[in-house]
């Protein structure tokens, strides 16, 4: 439905005698709430034309307004793919501006799941973008999966698409995997602004029993070939009941061979101890989780060292579970700005 037919049914359905007003003022409402004017600039332009505006008008423009900034929002999303050396990188954004964050998904899913993130309030002055990593979404399957599919090897993909994109600095808001390989990339992205981290405890080699509920790569996590019992599981762990069906199709689309070389890479020597990164590095790390998640522990992010955590705690989401996001996303995008906001102005950065 076009935005205008829209409008117009949004305002009759707010203010049921709006057809008393005619056509002319209906399209004033059209003009103005496509030119997101303030509701003074309506009232006044409805004067001009004979037409009185009562408290009931004003609010079925606001009701106008609010919906059609969402509506373009929604048409805002560009999407783009890019060649890599890891493959060609899809990713989509919303938004404007040099303040960039860049939002990394999960094991098996892709850059869909953060579409309310990109079609709200946080794309205002601000470039919001989101990928598909290798092996998932639209991107292309890796390569040479043994170097890709890696924590390293994905925080070196993100890179490269920051690179290729002259993004210089960005902020970074990765979701369980994506937050593993956000802290990777702490000592690779020399332009990290900020770090949050969502489902995502730092661990290292000996401490997966500690940072999880369950080894992940037990499960289908770590399987190279899934069952649809699997994905169900899998899905129902994370989103609850009737999760969106795009979500599913995510899980069955990602590359298998991913799930296999992720946690067998997990044996090799350089295996980095992530405790250690956030312990020693001095940018802004915000640590964001749902209080319901039956997928991390929750009380051994509490003790994890961080050089510079943001308000000087781990934060918990009620009514959430590991994707906090997605199952809260209004109370998220709140907490979210708030970080963006301490960045942007070097409240959260610490004297080092």
């Amino acid at each position: 439905m076009p935005i205008e037919r829209f409008c117009i049914f949004m305002f009759r359905l707010e203010s049921k005698p709006a057809a008393s007003l005619g056509s002319r003022a209906i399209k004033i409402v059209i003009r103005y709430t496509n030119q997101n004017s303030p509701t003074s600039a309506f009232v006044t332009s409805a004067r001009r034309c004979g037409v009185e505006i009562g408290a009931e008008y004003r609010r079925g423009f606001e009701c106008c307004r609010r919906i059609s900034q969402e509506i373009a929002m929604h048409a805002a999303i560009r999407h783009s793919t890019v060649t890599t050396s890891h493959g060609s990188i899809a990713f989509q954004e919303s938004g404007a501006g040099a303040r960039a964050v860049l939002f990394i998904h999960g094991n098996s899913s892709c850059s869909e799941v953060f579409r309310q993130q990109l079609r709200g309030r946080l794309a205002h002055g601000r470039r919001l973008i989101a990928l598909d990593l290798p092996g998932h979404g639209l991107s292309s399957n890796a390569p040479d999966p043994s170097r890709t599919y890696t924590r390293g090897g994905f925080a070196d993909a993100a890179v490269e698409l920051l690179q290729t994109l002259d993004i210089a600095e960005a902020v970074v808001v990765g979701w369980s995997l994506g937050g593993h390989i956000g802290i990777d990339m702490l000592t690779r992205y020399t332009g990290m602004r900020g770090l949050m981290i969502v489902g995502t405890p730092p661990v290292g080699r000996d401490t997966m029993r500690e940072g999880f509920m369950g080894l992940p790569q037990a499960g289908a996590a770590g399987r190279k070939t899934l069952s649809d019992a699997d994905i169900d599981g899998f899905m129902q762990a994370i989103f609850g009941e009737s999760p969106e069906p795009f979500l599913r199709d995510a899980m069955i689309r990602s590359d298998g061979r991913f799930r296999e070389h992720l946690f067998q890479a997990m044996r090799a020597d350089d295996y980095a101890d992530q405790r250690v990164l956030v312990k020693n590095s001095a940018v802004p790390i915000a640590v964001l989780n749902g209080a319901d998640d039956k997928i991390i522990n929750l009380d051994y992010l509490d003790r994890v060292a961080f050089r510079n955590l943001w308000e000087a705690r781990c934060h918990r989401l009620p009514d959430a579970g590991h994707a906090p996001f997605w199952q809260q996303a209004a109370h998220f995008d709140s907490v979210l700005e708030r970080f963006l906001d301490d960045v942007e102005s070097g409240r959260a950065a610490r004297p080092i």
